[in-house]
């Protein structure tokens, strides 16, 4: 769950982006700009268990209140599938998604667990106390791409020597490549997000923009396929201005999207 209220329980969570979508061909485009709030927590081997079964039985419903009344998009919980560390580090992701910047004012009542289960005990359904924060960074949806909702994803961090000329090629060069492999059906890439870190700011961030792609399997994460003879475009223009900070990749948990 997440808030921004008092700390009473900041779990909410948020990373990545289906938005409200225009059918276009054989799947959705939108260049909408939703807020993505992405919430990372390290949750203790020994924790796990309860972690999920209070997060996908308790505040997956309270996320389901709040996308009913159209105070949030979707809400999603994804754990870490590959990375170092996975040990000590961010091993659970949270990605909530709001329609524009001032739903986001609205999150200190949306997590009010009372509103859902008005007889459960906050101590009896909380996760706070079962994980520990590591990040939480807002991100502006440039844009999403989806064929359908996937069960996988492999999260790219990108941290860019001029974020404007990264964003736009991306959102021509890049974004032109694989919305032509998805339509004609040549690639086991279902979704692609564009984002741009909204906040935390400053030059010390690890990362500055994130791209997502989404798969069905996870044997489609870890190897993309373009299908036979793809033209690709070339990506010297964007080895000039990014590198890839990290790269991770996440198994769906739970969603509830409008």
């Amino acid at each position: 769950m997440f808030t921004l209220g008092p700390p009473h329980d900041m779990k909410h969570r948020f990373l990545v982006s289906s938005l409200i979508l225009v059918f276009s061909s054989a799947f959705s485009t939108s260049t909408l700009g939703q807020i993505i709030s992405i919430q990372t927590r390290y949750v203790p081997s020994e924790n796990i268990p309860e972690f999920i079964e209070n997060e996908t039985t308790y505040w997956s419903e309270v996320a389901r209140k709040a996308i009913l009344e159209r105070k949030m998009v979707k809400w999603e919980l994804w754990e870490v599938v590959t990375g170092m560390n996975i040990d000590e580090g961010a091993n659970f992701l949270f990605i909530n998604e709001y329609r524009n910047l001032e739903d986001v004012d609205s999150t200190s009542e949306i997590w009010d667990h009372t509103a859902v289960f008005p007889d459960m005990d906050r101590l009896d359904v909380e996760t706070q106390n079962l994980s520990t924060l590591v990040d939480q960074v807002f991100l502006f949806a440039q844009v999403s791409l989806i064929k359908s909702r996937p069960n996988f994803m492999r999260v790219n961090f990108a941290r860019s020597s001029n974020l404007g000329r990264y964003l736009e090629l991306e959102n021509t060069i890049w974004r032109d490549f694989v919305e032509e492999r998805m339509d004609a059906g040549q690639t086991n890439v279902v979704s692609w997000d564009l984002m741009r870190v909204m906040s935390p700011s400053g030059v010390n961030r690890s990362y500055d923009a994130i791209t997502i792609d989404g798969f069905e399997t996870l044997s489609d994460a870890l190897q993309t396929d373009w299908g036979d003879n793809p033209d690709y475009p070339d990506l010297d223009q964007f080895r000039e201005v990014h590198e890839k900070s990290y790269v991770r990749i996440y198994r769906l948990t739970k969603r509830v999207a409008y």
